[in-house]
C-alpha cells in the first residue's frame, strides 16, 4: 500500500513509553503552554500521529504496563 501522510509530530510506537512521554508532555506547565500556542496548529493543521505494528493503541496491554501515580491530574 503506498500511503503518504504527514503530521507535525510523529510518535514511533504506541506503547507505555510513548504514552508516558505523551502524559509527561502535556502535565508539566512549560509544555502546556507551549502546546497551547500550538494547538491550533495540531487542530487545523497536519496533527499528532503514532505509529503502531499492532491494531490497537498499547496493543491492548497499557493498563500492565502503566506506573499508578499519585499526582493530581490538575
Amino acid at each position: 500500500m503506498d500511503t503518504e501522510e504527514k503530521y507535525n509530530l510523529l510518535i514511533i510506537g504506541g506503547g507505555h513509553a510513548s504514552f508516558k512521554f505523551l502524559y509527561n508532555l502535556f502535565r508539566t506547565s512549560r509544555m502546556q503552554f507551549q502546546f497551547k500556542l500550538r494547538l491550533p496548529e495540531y487542530v487545523n493543521g497536519l496533527g499528532i500521529g503514532i505509529l503502531e505494528k499492532g491494531k490497537c493503541f498499547g496493543s491492548g496491554n497499557l493498563e500492565n504496563k502503566m506506573n499508578q501515580t499519585t499526582y493530581p491530574a490538575n
